[in-house]
């Protein structure tokens, strides 16, 4: 079998494993979180809920889900439904 039979033959397809890490430190000022909430936070989980089939492992550190569920709880429930339906 020559080189270019193997190439056909096998399964080129490869994985993307789509991870991400947000963080706010501890005593952070609010203005500091809203900037990064409505710039950032927000319109990713956005993008992911529109589309369904992008998987992502998501991490929010405390002092970042303390702002979120003190400021923007309706962010918790939209992350609740995804991972209801598998997605994060």
């Amino acid at each position: 079998m020559d080189q270019d039979t193997i190439v056909k033959d096998q399964d080129l397809r490869a994985t993307m494993v789509l991870v991400l890490h947000n963080h706010q430190p501890a005593g952070n000022f609010s203005h500091v979180f809203r900037d990064a909430f409505d710039r950032c936070y927000r319109p990713t989980l956005d993008l992911l809920w529109r589309h369904e089939k992008l998987h992502a492992s998501l991490h929010y550190t405390g002092p970042l889900l303390e702002w979120i569920e003190a400021h923007e709880p309706g962010f918790l429930d939209l992350l609740r439904k995804m991972i209801g339906r598998g997605q994060v």
